[in-house]
């Protein structure tokens, strides 16, 4: 027995579809089919009064034949987008086997490319410590990784042989790259952050200039080169009190040596602008396009001022409009042959750097007035000196940003 629907042409030209329950029978060595019920033209149902027939009619069975959500008791619930493309993309890359191949003469008891894949999936998912995500791989989707027990202490010991072989790791992972979406690397973007650290563990924990604010702890430098898409190349950890510049030259050397590049434009900030820098670039056969100080020079006031209406600069993007200024009308002792001043302008970087610097004015002022009013309270012991004002004065413009 079964439920058929039949179709129906009438003289008006439309067509009418009815429900029937069918039940087959032999007749002989024929089978043929009778109507038992006619449940009327189809179309005059509603979706709700259809499910409503066939809950019915199920009700008569001692077993149900279909299931709902109601029957669904979820027991767990993995995560499973991103540790699908990260398979995905590892696979691609052949990181397994790269990483394989790198700690080939060593002696691992471990699967360290098992361990790295779970951390990155993990630090995509759920960033957070090594024994967080000890104690939640099971909620990872991770069905080619076998039943070979986790161990905690081999997450730290991985980092340990990445470590060892990141050079050739990032040497193999350029050259996939480079393979797999077929560019030819024309211009690289360097820059550094830092992050501070709690403890003194770290032999490169050192205090320097913090762009987290934590001046008080100690902290590394990291500095990142990458492609004009994002596309890491290469990242070294450098020494909490490194400035930008004394980083430029390991990296140049990077670019030539372990990557072979012969001939890239090298995009930097106004902190790696040297005298030395520029001629490590020149010599590598790097062109270079690195910020000035806006500010402070000679040669910088002298551009502000010589070209000071906007209105002569050409737009660009959006907002953002640029002047070349002929590189005979620069006075710049530091100037080499063939070298481009690009003067940039942009209305809403303007507007929010005349109100950082309005801000940091009412806070100087602030500090400076209660300065004041606790020199002028009586204390006892020994009276400020004027130099020691002056230093308190000094920190107080340098702390936010003032000075000059």
């Amino acid at each position: 027995m079964f439920a058929q629907i039949v179709s129906t042409k009438k003289p008006d030209g439309k067509t009418y579809k009815y429900l029937h329950i069918v039940e087959s029978y032999r007749d002989g060595r024929t089978v043929k089919k009778r109507r038992v019920a006619n449940l009327g033209n189809i179309g005059q149902y509603s979706e709700r009064e259809i499910e409503q027939i066939i809950r019915t009619l199920e009700s008569l069975l001692q077993h149900r034949t279909t299931g709902s959500l109601e029957d669904f008791e979820a027991q767990q619930v993995l995560h499973f987008g991103v540790p699908y493309v990260v398979q995905f993309l590892w696979n691609q890359l052949g990181l397994t086997e790269a990483i394989r191949d790198a700690l080939r003469d060593r002696e691992v008891t471990f699967d360290v490319a098992r361990y790295v894949q779970a951390m990155v999936i993990h630090r995509l998912v759920d960033p957070s410590s090594k024994l967080r995500l000890f104690h939640t791989l099971d909620d990872l989707y991770l069905p080619d990784w076998g039943g070979e027990p986790w161990q905690l202490q081999h997450f730290y010991r991985a980092l340990d042989y990445l470590v060892d072989i990141k050079p050739q790791l990032e040497r193999v992972l350029y050259g996939r790259l480079t393979d797999l979406l077929n560019f030819r690397l024309s211009l690289v973007l360097y820059d550094l952050t830092s992050t501070h650290l709690h403890g003194h563990a770290c032999p490169l924990g050192e205090h320097g200039y913090s762009r987290t604010h934590r001046p008080d702890l100690e902290q590394v430098e990291l500095g990142l080169l990458v492609t004009p898409e994002g596309i890491p190349i290469t990242h070294e950890v450098f020494a909490g009190n490194v400035s930008d510049k004394q980083t430029v030259p390991d990296i140049l050397k990077r670019l030539k040596e372990d990557f072979a590049v012969e001939q890239c434009v090298f995009v930097g900030d106004r902190g790696m602008v040297t005298e030395k820098n520029m001629a490590l670039m020149a010599e590598a056969g790097f062109p270079y396009i690195v910020g000035f100080h806006k500010r402070g020079r000679i040669v910088s006031d002298a551009l502000l001022e010589q070209f000071a209406d906007v209105n002569a600069y050409h737009e660009l993007k959006d907002t953002l409009r640029s002047l070349e200024v002929p590189a005979t009308s620069v006075d710049d002792v530091e100037k080499a042959e063939g070298v481009r001043y690009i003067l940039c302008y942009n209305p809403e970087k303007a507007r929010q750097d005349a109100a950082f610097r309005e801000s940091a004015m009412e806070e100087a002022e602030a500090g400076l007035k209660a300065l004041a009013e606790s020199l002028t309270k009586p204390k006892r012991g020994r009276k400020p000196t004027d130099k020691g004002v002056m230093l308190k004065v000094a920190d107080l413009l340098t702390r936010k940003g003032v000075e000059t």
